[in-house]
């Protein structure tokens, strides 16, 4: 398999759908609820059926899993995984924070990860051990290790499936506010993955707290992190993206 090949028909078909995303950023569209505390647009399904036929027209034997519409599954050790448009609510709302993400796998195995982000013509991407970019050049996490210098970044809260979800959510914005946030310099929550991991990635954040995750929203940053030289642990459902700075004392607030 030509990764290089691979990576630059990801970028392709991130950009693609991203033009049509900026088309239907300026007009009506349907809205409807998916689960109690979040939205679908047709826009998503749109978005994703676009990918997907992208995918199949070279990649017809690969695996896909989808946000909306799930895995189409072939035996092949190859899969991409999609979110079609991340930051739904921020698109609805006319907030230019949104965008999508296209990971490549094998075996399990992150290869490529891209998040574009048309709104401020942004493309992320990285290939596993040749670094991250950022429209094509070199990106790095921060070199920041003074915590009280720290931008830290949270996912929206109150989300989630369930109400177990929403607890975690919930409690650890909690911690976050009142043991963290006055620790650092400012907190910030964008409301999508695909700005909060790769702004992590290239060093505009220096810490990201999430509660839980999907493989659709996260799968493409932590490769962007870790290739950009960053790190991603865990902390039993939390997970922490980060420059590597500062972990203990940070992991510390919240054990």
């Amino acid at each position: 398999m030509d990764y290089e090949k691979v990576l630059k028909d990801a970028i392709q078909y991130a950009n693609e759908a991203g033009e049509y995303l900026l088309k239907q950023f300026y007009e009506d569209f349907k809205i409807d609820l998916k689960g109690s505390k979040d939205l679908v647009t047709e826009v998503d399904y749109a978005c994703e059926k676009l990918i997907i036929e992208n995918i199949k027209k070279t990649y017809k034997n690969h695996n896909i899993i989808a946000e909306e519409s799930g895995k189409h599954e072939t035996d092949s050790e190859y899969t991409w995984i999609i979110d079609p448009l991340d930051g739904t609510i921020n698109f609805t709302r006319g907030i230019p924070i949104f965008g999508v993400i296209i990971s490549f796998e094998k075996n399990g195995e992150t290869i490529i990860g891209v998040h574009h982000l048309p709104a401020i013509n942004q493309t992320y991407y990285a290939l596993k051990g040749k670094g991250a970019f950022l429209n094509d050049k070199p990106i790095s996490v921060s070199n920041n290790d003074n915590l009280s210098n720290f931008i830290i970044g949270t996912g929206d809260f109150n989300i989630g499936k369930n109400n177990s979800e929403r607890d975690l959510d919930n409690k650890l914005l909690s911690t976050i506010t009142s043991s963290l946030s006055p620790m650092t310099m400012r907190t910030k929550i964008l409301g999508a993955a695909c700005a909060d991991l790769a702004f992590v990635a290239s060093g505009k954040i220096d810490v990201l707290f999430y509660a839980f995750s999907n493989p659709w929203d996260v799968k493409a940053g932590i490769l962007l992190i870790e290739e950009a030289g960053g790190k991603v642990v865990q902390i039993g459902d939390m997970t922490i993206f980060s420059n590597g700075q500062n972990l203990d004392e940070i992991k510390n607030v919240f054990i």
